[in-house]
């Protein structure tokens, strides 16, 4: 017997891929509205055996759209690009390479006067964060539905009946506005490289793609993060988009996708302040995965409170903890007894703060660790049974454990801790052997060595 609720059908009326994945990610109404969809489409298979009781409870829609991570950031970059627009428009017209990201923005700009072109970045042109907003969210009524005789399993025979009716909104009316922001760029690239608007930034998906399909312009994608699990939790999507996919994994025939890393040169204080760096998941999962894919299964916040436990006093106000993600609420009550509020940190602010610490612990080998790891002294914990990797990654995993940076058991972690912290860190870090184990690690994504020799390929490629 399932508790049926009304729940406000507008809470389907969503706009894009953002307002999906956080609906998704994190709204019950939501959730709830789709799967009493799933149960009655299948309602069939189950024969009574599931019930929906009579609840008069109303619940109106409750969603907030999301606004950019650094607005501060953007706004400056916006009016540089402004600026840019007004000054010198004539030539930003004639670039032709279009460098939207995958670099720092002290690299774009130095890549921009090797390819001689002015620096121009796009952000003012395609910020979605603030266009989005003029979009109405209104679902158009649609009196048909999709079917197919072909279609043999229950998940296809769904998406096909339901895809008119759960599409996000731009996609239908408000395309055509859509279409009308795009007549208005002025850019003519023959290059045009991304690294992660392909996935949310509509007005640029429509721009970029429409000008690869009438052979405009070519599309480069470097990979935006650090996964190198077995699982591609996009499957295919970034190779059947652009002319050129560049990834993380080792291929010495190709260009390294780690062009975020390029002249990466931070260097940690050596202090005794530790970092804790967690692992947080969002409340729902949507979409394939590596690494746990609910709260419940994240044993992060645990094995904080493990290693706490085993410092004494003196070390323990020098021990802080940053959030990957929003930390839960109650994740956050477990923190707070054991840290003061002064050491946890705010989201999102790793990148800026990395610096100031001597060691850091992360709790997942993704983007966070490869931060870590290129910049000081790192260990890293996790659960091995969820982070499923291919057999050439899992031998540099088996060499990065044999030298104590890799921890499958949080106990090995602080009995290893106790060994090195305060005064061993770096003697530690900076051994053969270590120094040996990260350097065949970091080989197996392509990382030069070399900059200088990197900064050359890239730019030979470009222009290419």
């Amino acid at each position: 017997m399932i508790n049926d609720i009304k729940i406000d059908p507008s809470i389907n009326d969503y706009l894009d891929v953002l307002d999906f994945m956080d609906l998704a990610h994190e709204n019950d109404d939501f959730n709830f509205f789709h799967l009493k969809k799933i149960l009655l489409f299948r309602k069939a298979e189950f024969k009574n055996k599931i019930k929906f009781s009579h609840n008069k409870k109303f619940y109106k829609k409750n969603f907030i759209q999301r606004e950019s991570n650094n607005p501060l950031k953007l706004k400056i970059i916006s009016i540089f690009d402004k600026v840019l627009d007004l000054i010198v428009k004539p030539l930003i017209i004639k670039n032709k390479f279009f460098l939207k990201e995958g670099f720092s923005y002290s690299n774009l700009i130095w890549i921009n006067f090797k390819l001689r072109q002015f620096p121009y970045f796009g952000s003012s042109t395609f910020n979605w964060f603030k266009l989005r907003k003029k979009f109405k969210l209104e679902r158009e009524k649609i009196s048909f539905v999709l079917k197919s005789r072909k279609l043999k399993k229950n998940f296809e025979k769904y998406v096909c009946s339901n895809i008119l009716k759960d599409t996000p909104v731009i996609f239908f009316k408000s395309l055509n506005d859509l279409e009308n922001y795009k007549k208005k760029i002025a850019l003519n690239p023959k290059v045009i490289i991304a690294s992660h608007s392909h996935f949310y930034n509509e007005l640029f998906k429509l721009w970029s793609f429409q000008r690869m399909l009438e052979k405009k312009s070519k599309i480069i994608i470097f990979q935006h993060g650090g996964n190198h699990s077995k699982l591609n939790p996009v499957f295919d999507y970034e190779k059947s988009i652009s002319n050129e996919f560049y990834d993380w994994k080792n291929n010495t025939k190709k260009l390294c996708g780690m062009t975020k890393y390029l002249n990466y040169n931070i260097t940690r204080k050596k202090n005794k302040k530790m970092l804790f760096v967690g692992f947080e998941y969002r409340k729902y999962p949507c979409r394939f995965y590596p690494g746990p894919l609910h709260h419940d299964e994240m044993n992060s916040i645990d094995h904080f409170a493990y290693i706490i436990n085993g410092l004494n006093k003196k070390n323990k106000s020098n021990f802080f903890f940053s959030p990957n993600r929003t930390i839960l609420p109650a994740h956050r009550e477990i923190i707070l007894r054991h840290l003061d509020k002064r050491n946890v940190m705010e989201n999102l602010s790793l990148k800026e703060n990395i610096k100031n610490f001597s060691l850091i612990i992360c709790s997942s080998p993704m983007t966070t660790f490869f931060d870590s790891i290129l910049s000081g002294p790192t260990l890293l914990l996790i659960d091995k049974e969820y982070w499923i990797t291919e057999k050439k990654i899992n031998a540099k995993y088996n060499i990065l454990k044999k030298n104590n940076i890799l921890f499958y058991n949080v106990e090995d972690l602080l009995n290893h801790l106790h060994k090195i912290y305060p005064k061993n860190i770096y003697s530690w870090w900076n051994s053969k052997n270590v120094q040996y184990a990260i350097n065949t690690f970091l080989k197996e994504f392509n990382y030069p060595e070399n900059q200088n020799s990197y900064q050359k390929e890239i730019i030979k490629e470009l222009t290419s």
